[in-house]
């Protein structure tokens, strides 16, 4: 199984290939990943394979909201990109809609 930055990393690179393939024009706007560890507390000083704390949230963050981290993410990690305009945000929208719903704990497969 792999990590959790990795996984992120993976879902990031899936998500602009999947995206540009979609609307034929990469994506190349600023993007980031993030890892989620919703069960656990990520010390301050903690980084992994070359990711920062900056890009993880943990148990107290999902708790207390974390629009900001991603927005400061996005900002941070793409500094060499520009930023995503909104006619191409217009674009994407249509493909990222439809309905999801949690997976309840006594339907998830075992």
């Amino acid at each position: 199984m792999e990590s959790p930055v990795a996984q992120a990393q993976s879902a990031q690179h899936a998500f602009k290939d999947w995206i540009g393939s979609r609307l034929g024009t990469p994506l190349t706007s600023r993007i980031a990943y993030l890892a989620c560890f919703p069960y656990w507390d990520v010390q301050p000083g903690w980084e992994m394979a070359g990711t920062p704390r900056s890009l993880t949230i943990d148990q107290a963050e999902l708790a207390h909201g974390y629009a900001a981290k991603i927005l400061a993410a996005i900002q941070t990690e793409g500094q060499r990109s520009v930023p995503l305009s909104p006619k191409y945000l217009e674009r994407i929208l249509p493909h990222l809609s439809g309905e999801s719903s949690p997976i309840s704990p006594l339907t998830w497969p075992l």
